[in-house]
């Protein structure tokens, strides 16, 4: 006999005490066992971890309730007025360079 395990649906889920990370990992544990390249994994990953950083600096709490369109508009908002095109990186430094707007709206 199969045994059928029940996912809680949309407006089930515990809004306030569900992590984003945790949410994220399982995103990218999906995104694995559906046979995604190991580059594209790391895509959604320094993505969505962008994502969470800009939440962090904003004060947000990052739990499901965080995730708004209100607050996705923000973050698009942050990064087509980004002046730094590579942030982070140690070997390429543009200043004063924006994003391309298919990186800032990042399908």
């Amino acid at each position: 006999m199969a045994v059928r395990i029940r996912i809680p649906g949309w407006h089930e889920m515990d809004k306030n005490g569900t992590p984003l990370l945790q949410l994220v990992e399982d995103f990218l544990l999906a995104k694995r066992s559906a046979g995604c390249s190991d580059k594209t994994v790391s895509w959604y990953r320094d993505n969505l971890t962008g994502y969470l950083r800009f939440l962090q600096e904003e004060g947000e709490t990052l739990v499901l309730r965080s995730l708004t369109a209100d607050s996705v508009r923000h973050f698009t908002v942050h990064l087509q007025t980004r002046r730094v095109k590579y942030a982070g990186n140690r070997l390429r430094r543009t200043v004063g360079q924006g994003l391309s707007s298919h990186t800032s709206v990042r399908p």
